[in-house]
């Protein structure tokens, strides 16, 4: 048997898929809709996504129309008897039923598709699901409730060729990233915005470090204390880089985006790989997940006092470290991932 994995190659996450099916011995193949079209194709779509429909249909039925027609191409030539599809990767319902009458199919869901506003069928698509993942507990009972078969709620780990210990740093970068608190990522237009800035100025009084786009200063504003802690970027950061500037710190602080009710946020599971301390804002699926090992904030008035424990007991925070990736190894790796997948379906 032979997988075909519809998902963008720049996400960690394909790499997981890759790796799960290799070591059970299944040959698997990656379809990026990037490798379709040009980059700038691509972002034209993106920055085009929220355009009325009345605007939207003097392009978007072809552009759809020819990505379906090369995953067809695709899947005449590769033959696969399992399909595994990140979020919706614009596969229309003709052409999931084409896939369907041939082989078995699966989704991962990275975003929730009752509230992301990428496609059209991004829900009723689910419909044909023989089996879909979702790493979010709410989201597993949202998707019962409407009638979704076959739905699970599981994570998968990291991939190890990607967010490992290090001591290759150039010297450059370990200047760059050097700090006890790092945090890396974009932040929101809206009030989510102001929650993710209010998270950080929780810790202010720390040697912080904060990466991230022009969107920040909006919120820099009303907390001047973190202007001194950011540090803007123009492009994103590659998976090595991030790997690095992980490994350059002690700590890596997660806030829950608004569309985590009670899941996992990814970058937790890459920092364990990188050895990095995730301290995470807390969610129901934590606890179950990783077994009360995981520290969290329930409050942010108590981060501060947390931070603190985790600096000051270095031994504590290595041990620590080192029990969550055994954890991942043995509960969570990809190819327990995949093989609990394939238990279902077959």
């Amino acid at each position: 048997m032979k997988a075909l994995i519809f998902s963008p190659r720049i996400y960690s996450l394909t790499e997981m898929f890759v790796q799960g099916f290799k070591e059970i011995d299944i040959e698997s193949k990656i379809v990026d809709v990037s490798d379709i079209f040009p980059l700038t194709l691509s972002t034209f779509y993106s920055k085009t996504v929220r355009l009325p429909n009345t605007i939207k249909q003097f392009w978007e039925p072809s552009y759809f129309k020819l990505i379906n027609q090369h995953y067809k191409e695709i899947f005449d030539s590769f033959k696969p008897g399992i399909i595994l599809i990140y979020n919706n990767q614009y596969i229309l319902p003709d052409t999931l039923k084409y896939f369907k009458s041939k082989c078995l199919i699966t989704f991962y869901l990275g975003d929730n598709p009752l509230y992301s506003h990428t496609f059209d069928y991004n829900l009723s698509n689910l419909f044909s699901s023989n089996y879909t993942i979702c790493n979010d507990s709410y989201w597993k009972f949202q998707l019962e409730q409407i009638g979704i078969p076959n739905v699970a709620c599981d994570y998968i780990g990291f991939p190890q060729n990607i967010f490992f210990k290090t001591y290759d740093i150039p010297q450059i970068l370990f200047k760059k990233y050097e700090c006890d608190l790092l945090f890396i990522g974009n932040t929101y237009r809206n009030s989510a915005g102001f929650k993710r800035t209010l998270f950080l100025n929780s810790f202010k009084d720390f040697n912080l470090k904060i990466f991230g786009r022009d969107e920040w200063y909006r919120w820099l504003k009303e907390f001047p204390e973190l202007k001194t802690k950011f540090f803007p970027i123009i492009k994103h950061i590659s998976n090595k880089e991030l790997n690095i500037a992980l490994n350059c710190a002690k700590i890596y602080p997660i806030d829950q985006n608004p569309g985590i009710i009670n899941g996992i946020h990814s970058r937790v599971f890459e920092a364990i790989g990188a050895e990095i301390l995730p301290i995470v804002e807390w969610r129901a699926d934590i606890d179950p997940v990783f077994e009360n090992m995981l520290p969290v904030i329930k409050c942010y008035r108590d981060s501060a006092d947390i931070i603190n424990y985790w600096l000051s007991n270095e031994n504590k925070r290595t041990e620590r470290i080192s029990e969550l990736k055994f954890h991942l190894f043995t509960k969570y790796s990809p190819k327990l991932l995949i093989t609990r997948m394939l238990n279902h379906i077959f």
